[in-house]
């Protein structure tokens, strides 16, 4: 089994807050709430985030640098699904979207109708839309594509890429 190139470290039991549709989270980004729940873990844990990257041997361009490469990474993804979705004529109509809203609106105890206005006054509905096409994509994946097992092979030892200067 392969190691992980890096330690892990859990430090606290925090997550990003669970919000209704256009509820007083919304003009809060995904990142802000990442950092929000992650100073939050670090302060639970006693951790700063100066020990944090003394700890992981980073500092905060690194940090930034790899923070950078994840997103364009998820950026490379959402686009490839979206593609794909096109490719595969995957659609999410207004029909789609209000049941979608109603779902939630309703485990919430909100006014299904109401909050679908909400979200449409506030132009959220190309974003819901572009959200339900991605999930639609990926669950058109999982149950099409044949899951094939594949042995990856493991990176040459040290020793191995001795013998091989050796015998050059």
């Amino acid at each position: 089994m392969k190691k992980l190139s890096r330690e892990i470290w859990i430090v606290g039991a925090k997550r990003t807050p669970f919000g209704g549709f256009s509820g007083s989270l919304k003009d809060i980004s995904a990142i802000d709430l990442a950092v929000i729940a992650s100073k939050a873990a670090l302060a639970q844990s006693g951790l700063s985030i100066e020990s944090y990257l003394a700890g992981t041997g980073r500092d905060m361009e690194s940090l930034f640098a790899e923070l950078e490469q994840s997103a364009r990474d998820d950026l490379r993804r959402e686009l490839c699904l979206l593609a794909l979705a096109e490719e595969l004529e995957i659609a999410v109509g207004e029909d789609d979207l209000r049941a979608e809203i109603s779902e939630h609106a309703t485990h919430s105890g909100e006014d299904p109708e109401e909050t679908f206005r909400r979200i449409a006054a506030t132009g959220r509905l190309d974003m819901l839309r572009g959200e339900l096409l991605i999930q639609r994509t990926i669950d058109h994946l999982i149950d099409t594509v044949k899951a094939v097992a594949v042995d990856l092979p493991v990176g040459p030892s040290s020793s191995d890429a001795s013998a091989s200067e050796d015998a050059s």
